[in-house]
């Protein structure tokens, strides 16, 4: 893929769920009940959960060089203190 992993947002049942995946492997998590956030767009719903997401994604975009920088997880300041 080269970059980091993003996830997918999907309106499934009752539900937002957010699937991605972890080791090669297809996962998912309820990020809310459709009925609190009844959003016509999935990136609203992104938005709206984006801290939970990037807490699922940390751990899996790890492996990934550069993820951190660019899902904004490091700040310039953070990276120069890891790099020195």
């Amino acid at each position: 893929m080269g970059g980091a992993f993003r996830g997918q947002i999907k309106h499934h049942g009752a539900n937002w769920l957010f699937v991605y995946y972890v080791n090669g492997k297809r996962t998912h998590t309820v990020l809310a009940p459709f009925e609190a956030f009844p959003f016509r767009n999935p990136e609203q719903v992104r938005e709206k959960f984006a801290d939970r997401i990037s807490e699922l994604l940390r751990p899996v975009n790890a492996a990934v060089p550069n993820a951190a920088l660019m899902d904004g997880m490091l700040t310039l300041g953070q990276y120069l203190d890891q790099v020195e």
